[in-house]
């Protein structure tokens, strides 16, 4: 499925779900999505095994890959603490035991310059919630865009340091996330 929500502001506190579909929301003074925000566009995992649903057709590999979001905002775009962003990819159990997966998805946060007076004003980009695009098979894609169009500039590397530094459960001194804010 796809949604497009467009208006003046936009503040999400709820669920949006759409496997394998595209979420794409512009506001014209920001874009909040709260505590308890989640948009879900995550492939689905589909288990067709014979032991699991004898005599039953295949479902097949609908849905597995995972789908986009897009969240543009002129002035702000804020994802606070405990939202959510899932774009992971899915899987398929087939009848012959072998599995497809599925690949993650495209996430696009921007935060765009307002127009007018307030040309000159910062645009906030807060991303306090969670993101991500994880898949057993291609991984998805985050991209960032600040102030005037221009892309938030990352390597591998640096994407490399930060996993190390924020999602591995060991952990060194020299790897805490205060030591990489310099970067």
């Amino acid at each position: 499925g796809e949604l497009t929500l467009a208006a003046t502001q936009v503040d999400v506190d709820g669920d949006i779900t759409a496997h394998g579909g595209r979420v794409q929301i512009n506001a014209e003074l920001g874009v909040r999505l709260g505590a308890d925000a989640r948009i879900d566009v995550s492939g689905q995992w589909v288990n067709d095994s014979e032991a699991l649903n004898p005599g039953a057709a295949p479902q097949g590999p609908a849905f597995i890959h995972a789908g986009s979001v897009t969240v543009a905002g002129t002035g702000e775009v804020i994802l606070e603490g405990g939202s959510v962003i899932n774009a992971d990819g899915g899987a398929h159990l087939q009848r012959n035991g072998s599995l497809t997966f599925g690949d993650g998805g495209d996430i696009t946060l921007a935060s765009q310059p307002l127009a007018g007076a307030d040309a000159n004003k910062p645009t906030t980009l807060r991303l306090d919630g969670d993101l991500h695009a994880y898949s057993f098979g291609k991984g998805g894609s985050l991209s960032l865009t600040g102030a005037g169009g221009k892309r938030i500039q990352s390597t591998v590397a640096r994407q490399l340091a930060l996993y190390v530094a924020l999602y591995s459960p060991i952990q060194m001194a020299a790897d805490l996330p205060e030591n990489y804010a310099k970067y």
